[in-house]
């Protein structure tokens, strides 16, 4: 039991380190490629030292890791599987979403 308990206070900590839109925005400018935080500023309306945060954040769940290339700091997706959980998240708001409808339509009838 304390192992099962174990395991899903961690994967609660990973699910709460993506939970913020702007990190989630970071990870998936991340597939595929290095970035520091100069490129990804562009993604959200807030300031650099604000991205830095984010990425820290992620950096401490194990999602993210980070190295120097000369003054810069790149940082790279260390788990990329962590983008299928993004996609699961999609597809559980859209079939939410579908199943709504389909309520909806029902209760006009």
């Amino acid at each position: 039991m304390n192992e099962a308990m174990d395991r899903a206070r961690v994967c609660a900590e990973v699910l709460k380190a993506l939970a913020h839109p702007i990190r989630i925005l970071l990870v998936e400018a991340l597939r595929g490629r290095d970035r520091c935080v100069n490129d990804l500023c562009g993604l959200a309306p807030v300031d650099p030292s604000n991205i830095s945060r984010h990425l820290g954040r992620l950096k401490a769940a194990g999602i993210l890791s980070d190295r120097r290339d000369g003054t810069r700091v790149l940082y790279h997706l260390e788990t990329p599987c962590i983008l299928e959980a993004c996609g699961c998240a999609t597809r559980v708001v859209r079939s939410e979403s579908a199943r709504r409808q389909r309520v909806l339509r029902c209760g006009r009838r």
